[in-house]
């Protein structure tokens, strides 16, 4: 389970780092948090909650780009995605997609998708469903 980023809002004390790690020990699964801007905790804290992995980024064996804030088109590489958070319910739209040539040299279109909890109803998405997303927003392009 990919979590992308803002899961400890304020900067709570003792009690507030307790109950947020006891939460997160409660969910199945393997879990990875990408820091977003208001996790400000140590890292250690979330990996004592229960998170395995605490990154900033990362490109899946899918080409899919997970982080907080929708990166820049320039740093997209070779991802066919960015998949993100932070805009809350703001529509990715104001990131325009990226769109450039494959190493065929053929065009291709790398949207950005946002996840966060405001457009995914405050539910998990699936990764099927989340590549299904991606799909529909990647226009066929000709040649």
């Amino acid at each position: 389970m990919y979590f992308l980023g803002d899961v400890t809002i304020r900067r709570g004390g003792r009690q507030e780092k307790e109950e947020f790690k006891q939460l997160v020990r409660s969910m199945h699964g393997h879990k990875t948090l990408f820091l977003g801007n208001h996790d400000h905790w140590p890292t250690q804290v979330y990996l004592e909650a229960g998170f395995e992995k605490v990154r900033a980024t990362w490109r899946d064996q899918d080409g899919i780009l997970y982080s907080h804030i929708p990166v820049h088109p320039s740093s997209m590489g070779t991802a066919v995605a960015n998949v993100h958070g932070h805009i809350h319910n703001n529509q990715s739209g104001a990131f325009p997609p990226v769109l450039s040539k494959d190493l065929h040299g053929k065009l291709v279109w790398k949207p950005y998708v946002n996840v966060s909890v405001e457009v995914i109803n405050y539910r998990p998405i699936s990764l099927e469903d989340l590549k299904d997303k991606i799909k529909k927003e990647t226009p066929e392009i000709g040649e």
